[in-house]
């Protein structure tokens, strides 16, 4: 637990990858094995963790949620939602963007602390995935 702590207050974070959890599961599960025998617990060095984004949630009338529209004075007065009079904000409304990340310890990995072996397949499953990353 001290080294955690160490590494927040020293800045000394977790490196990351994307991962998608319907093609990168297995990637996980090899990763989670091999912190496991490097007596490296993945419960606190190999996490996943998720953010999301909605630029704009497109007000529906009769929206129980409570959300009000934003709405735009047009020169005749009338009042008009924002997303019927910009192509920009219609174009990104209602859209959820996901980001998903997997970190792990990599100062762990390539510090010699652990078995070479164990360490060279682990650095190996990373390249390998942002290579394929990097190809999609």
């Amino acid at each position: 637990m001290s080294d955690l702590c160490s590494r927040f207050l020293n800045r000394r974070l977790l490196q990351y990858i994307n991962y998608d959890p319907k093609v990168d599961a297995e990637l996980y599960l090899k990763l989670k094995g091999l912190l496991e025998q490097a007596d490296i617990d993945p419960e606190y060095y190999l996490v996943i963790d998720s953010t999301s984004d909605l630029p704009y949630d497109l007000y529906e009338p009769g929206d129980v949620a409570g959300r009000s529209p934003i709405q735009l004075l047009m020169p005749n007065g009338e009042l008009h939602e924002l997303s019927t009079e910009s192509s920009i904000v219609e174009a990104i409304a209602g859209k959820r963007r996901v980001d998903i990340k997997l970190y792990y310890p990599l100062d762990f990995i390539e510090s010699g602390r652990i078995n070479a072996a164990i360490s060279e397949e682990i650095v190996s499953l990373i390249h390998a995935h942002s290579l394929k990353e990097y190809k999609r």
